[in-house]
C-alpha cells in the first residue's frame, strides 16, 4: 500500500507550510550501486575477514584497522564499498556483545570515537586541498534500520567519517535538487519528510531547554522552521560550539550527549505505554487518540505552542482512514511505524566557514521513513542532502589514486594513535 497517494496522507501534508514546501532543498547525491559480501546470515567475528575480500570488488578499498578495547571489545575503521563521496570511512562496533547504539558504548569507546573525529579534523586541516572538501562525522540511531542490506542492516552502532566535494555538492544542487513539494509525492521518496517532524524537533528543543544541563560552550539554535529554511541549515536541533575540536572528546560534552538520549528515550518510551493499544482481533497496535492527547498535555516541560502543534497532528492521525491507521500501526510496517513510537535520529558534526575552530552539531529525528536515520541529513547552506543508492557514481582513473591515497593516509595516522589506546 502506497500511503503516500491517499487523501488522509494528503491532509496530513498539509500541517507543512507553503514556505517550506516551496523553498527546502532537497539534494540528491548518487552513490555507487556495488554488491559487497554481507553479514547478515554471518558471525560478526568474520567482519574484518569479509572486509578484506571486499577488496577483490574495487581495488581501491583500504584495509580496516582495530581498536581494540576491554573484554573483546573493538571497533573497526574500515573503508566503505558505496562511497558517499571522495573520503568515505565507517567506524562500526564489533564486539561480541551488540551495542546498539551511542549511548550503549563505554565511555573509553565513545572517547575513542570523537578522538578519532579530532583527528579527522586535524588530518584535514593539514590537507593541502582542503578548501575543496567539507569534512562531516556523524552517527545515527536507528534500530529498525530495513532500507538497505550489509553492513548496516546489522543491528550496530556505526559512525561515517566524509570529505564532501564542495564542487560535487554545489553541481548536484544545480542538477539533481528539487524544493520538497517536488519530492514528498515521489512514490520513491514518499518517506523522507514528515508533517510530524516540526513538533518533534520543537519537543528536542524544549527538551534542551527545560530538562537538561547544556553545557556552557554549547549555544542552543532557538529558531523557527522559516529560519531554518532561509538559513541553510537542517531540520532538528542545531548547536554551535566555537573552540578546539578535542573538546568533543571531554565528559561534559559526552555526558550532554548521553543525557539527551537517555531522556528522549523515556518520552518514546513513554508515549508509548500511555497512547498505544493492543487490539487482539486485529492483532495490531493502534493508537489511542484521546489518551496520546491527555499525554501530551501532562508533559509539564513543552511549551504551549509545541503542545498546539503535537495536538494537531495528533488530530490528523485521528482522521486517517482505518485501513490506513492499520497499516502504518501494523507489526509488518515496523520500518515505518507511527511517529514517535520509535526513537530514531541521526546527529552529526560539521564545519561552518571551513574553519576548524567552528563547528555544527545538528541532532536530526527521523519520523515515518523508511530511510535510515543518516540517510537525510544537512551542510552548510544546504537544507538536506538524500543519499541516492539507485545510481551510480564514477570516479576518474586519478581521483581513485588520490581517494586512495587520503583515507590510507588517514588509517596510517590512526594506526599511529591506537598504540596509544592499547
Amino acid at each position: 500500500m502506497d500511503i503516500a497517494i491517499t487523501q488522509s496522507y494528503k491532509t496530513m501534508l498539509e500541517l507543512i507550510p507553503d514556505y517550506v514546501l516551496e523553498n527546502y532543498k532537497i539534494i540528491f547525491i548518487p552513490v555507487p550501486d556495488i554488491p559487497e559480501y554481507h553479514l547478515t546470515k554471518l558471525d560478526f567475528k568474520a567482519l574484518p575477514a569479509i572486509q578484506f575480500l571486499n577488496t577483490k570488488i574495487r581495488p581501491d578499498f583500504i584495509r580496516p584497522l582495530i581498536f581494540k578495547g576491554k573484554k573483546n571489545s573493538s571497533l573497526i575503521l574500515m573503508d566503505r564499498l558505496g562511497n558517499h563521496d571522495f573520503f568515505t570511512l565507517m567506524l562500526m562496533q564489533g564486539g561480541p556483545f551488540v551495542e546498539k547504539g551511542f549511548h550503549d558504548l563505554s565511555i573509553s569507546e565513545i572517547k575513542k570515537t570523537f578522538t578519532i573525529h579530532k583527528e579527522f579534523i586535524d588530518f584535514w586541516a593539514e590537507t593541502p586541498d582542503k578548501e575543496k572538501y567539507s569534512p562531516r562525522f556523524s552517527f545515527n540511531h536507528d534500530p529498525h534500520t530495513a532500507d538497505r542490506p550489509g553492513l548496516q542492516s546489522i543491528d550496530r552502532f556505526h559512525a561515517h567519517f566524509y570529505f564532501f566535494r564542495l564542487q560535487n555538492l554545489e553541481l548536484n544542487s544545480k542538477t539533481n535538487s528539487f524544493p520538497l513539494k517536488n519530492v514528498v509525492y515521489q512514490p520513491g521518496y514518499k518517506d523522507c519528510y514528515d508533517p510530524g517532524s516540526p513538533p518533534l524537533e520543537k519537543v528536542i528543543l524544549d527538551l534542551n531547554k527545560n530538562c537538561l544541563k547544556v553545557p556552557k560552550k554549547l549555544e542552543i539554535i532557538d529558531e523557527s522552521l522559516l529560519a531554518k529554511v532561509k538559513n541553510g541549515r537542517g531540520l532538528g536541533l542545531n548547536i554551535l560550539y566555537n573552540g578546539n575540536v578535542e573538546y568533543f572528546t571531554r565528559s561534559p560534552f559526552i555526558n550532554y550527549l548521553v543525557e539527551m538520549h537517555s531522556k528522549m528515550e523515556k518520552v518514546f518510551h513513554d508515549f508509548m505505554e500511555n497512547a498505544l493499544s493492543y487490539d487482539p482481533r486485529s492483532t495490531l497496535w493502534y493508537l489511542d487518540h484521546e489518551k496520546a492527547a491527555q499525554f501530551i498535555e501532562n508533559i509539564s516541560w513543552l511549551s504551549p505552542s509545541t503542545k498546539s502543534q503535537l495536538l494537531e497532528f495528533i488530530h490528523c492521525l485521528k482522521n486517517l482512514k482505518p485501513k490506513i491507521n492499520n497499516y502504518i500501526a501494523g507489526k509488518k510496517a515496523a520500518k515505518n511505524l507511527l511517529a514517535y513510537r520509535n526513537l530514531s535520529y541521526s546527529l552529526s558534526i560539521d564545519l561552518r566557514d571551513n574553519d576548524p575552530t567552528k563547528h555544527l552539531i545538528n541532532l536530526c529525528p527521523k519520523v515515518f521513513c523508511e530511510l535510515g536515520g543518516a540517510g537525510f541529513f544537512s551542510l552548510q547552506g544546504y537544507n538536506a542532502i538524500i543519499i541516492d543508492r539507485k545510481k551510480d557514481i564514477f570516479f576518474s582513473n586519478e581521483t581513485i589514486l588520490k581517494r586512495r591515497e587520503l583515507q590510507q593516509s588517514f588509517i596510517n595516522r590512526m594506526t599511529k594513535i591506537n598504540s596509544l589506546f592499547q
